[in-house]
């Protein structure tokens, strides 16, 4: 009912969908199986494609090259927020060949990676409440309210941890606010309008 990414993660993790076809750069978040396929067409009309799951044992061209075949998730969905997404803009200068250079240099570290930011003279400056937003941002990656069809309910994308209830309660508002059971396939249905 709200992200079409995170619904279409959702029924990627569930095997409702063999495939997974996007333009949305964020959707690498994610990091799905190898049958999702990001695509652009180029300027010849030619369609031109990533598969996902490649991207776990590539070498990126960053300088210096950063391997991915021994990353986590986490830190995948890390850099990932830090490159900028639909939740959080990056900070000047950061791109996705900077946020991983950063993220791997750091090992995940926030603090050491906005410290390095911060430092760094060719980057722009991190605003106060940047912290905070890229961890809401990396949030909404895992947790995300999504459609189940199974029992017809909203639910996290993935269960929330202790952590998560304790910093932002049961239903954390950037997470998209849970439906009330009899809205909720009315509107993934496309039947209601919230």
């Amino acid at each position: 009912p709200y992200e079409a990414d995170a619904q279409l993660a959702a029924l990627a993790r569930s095997g409702e969908v063999d495939a997974v076809v996007t333009r949305d750069g964020d959707f690498l978040a994610y990091l799905l199986p190898p049958a999702v396929v990001l695509f652009d067409l180029t300027a010849e009309g030619e369609v031109d494609e990533q598969r996902v799951g490649d991207l776990l044992d590539a070498t990126l061209g960053a300088s210096p090259p950063v391997d991915l075949s021994s990353w986590s998730y986490d830190k995948w969905q890390l850099a990932c927020c830090i490159a900028g997404c639909d939740y959080v803009e990056s900070v000047d200068g950061v791109g996705l060949m900077t946020a991983l250079r950063l993220v791997d240099e750091h090992d995940g570290d926030v603090a050491a990676i906005l410290q390095a930011i911060e430092d760094d003279p060719g980057l722009g400056a991190v605003p106060a409440d940047y912290e905070e937003k890229l961890h809401q941002a990396y949030l909404t990656f895992r947790y995300q309210t999504v459609y189940d069809r199974g029992t017809r309910t909203t639910r996290p994308l993935r269960p929330l941890p202790e952590a998560v209830v304790e910093r932002y309660g049961a239903a954390p508002p950037f997470l998209g606010a849970p439906l009330a059971p009899d809205d909720a396939p009315g509107v993934a249905e496309g039947r209601l309008n919230p």
